[in-house]
């Protein structure tokens, strides 16, 4: 780590800091280092430029950590406890669309569903970030938009997903119909959408839950 700080300090003294991973990426390249591995034990370390990486980053080991989390077999998606959707139509769904570039894979136009915890991206996304996936394709994409559909009930939507050959998917979880429901409810189309899995402090101690929320998507 001696040797990254010196080399990027070194450029941000003579050059300054376009408040990017610039430096970095060829650090790495010139090491032989993944470069998308070190990006995400930088952006889970709060380090999202180079200037922040000189300021912060300690000699010692850069390691990426993922956190362990209980899943309940019964609820692989780490869906809140929600009431169940009313008996109206579902007329809106999240769904891919193309031209977003690197860690969105989905066809333009799939519906996407949260991944639920645990499930591997069948291509690279990012591991600070949790992802869609495809229902028909099963790759996943970091990125969705709130769509209108033609309109089906959870009985439909559920037989839908169940019958996709996505194995991520499968089995599917109601809850999670009713979860995307009202987390878009009240979005417009075309609405652009990520989802995670949050840290929510309750009574009980920490846990996690799925959450979908908008994003800003730059051209």
């Amino acid at each position: 780590m001696t040797s990254l700080i010196s080399d990027i300090d070194k450029h941000v003294r003579a050059s300054g800091c376009n408040h990017t991973h610039q430096f970095a990426q060829v650090w790495a390249a010139q090491n032989g280092i993944d470069w998308r591995d070190m990006l995400d034990a930088l952006e889970q370390n709060c380090m999202f430029c180079d200037c922040e990486i000189v300021a912060n980053l300690e000699t010692d080991q850069l390691e990426f950590i993922e956190s362990a989390v209980a899943v309940e077999a019964a609820n692989r998606w780490l869906s809140p406890s929600l009431k169940a959707a009313d008996d109206s139509m579902i007329t809106r769904w999240i769904v891919a669309k193309e031209g977003l570039g690197k860690n969105n894979y989905a066809q333009d136009g799939e519906w996407l569903i949260p991944a639920p915890w645990g499930a591997t991206p069948r291509k690279r996304v990012r591991k600070t970030v949790h992802f869609f996936i495809g229902a028909q394709s099963g790759m996943p994409t970091e990125v969705g938009f709130v769509a209108e559909i033609e309109p089906q009930s959870t009985a439909q939507i559920v037989e839908r997903i169940a019958a996709s050959s996505v194995t991520e998917l499968s089995p599917f979880d109601t809850r999670v119909v009713w979860f995307v429901q009202q987390k878009i409810a009240r979005l417009a189309v075309s609405s652009a959408v990520g989802t995670d899995l949050r840290e929510v402090v309750g009574v009980s101690g920490k846990r996690r839950e799925l959450n979908i929320y908008r994003v800003i998507v730059r051209g």
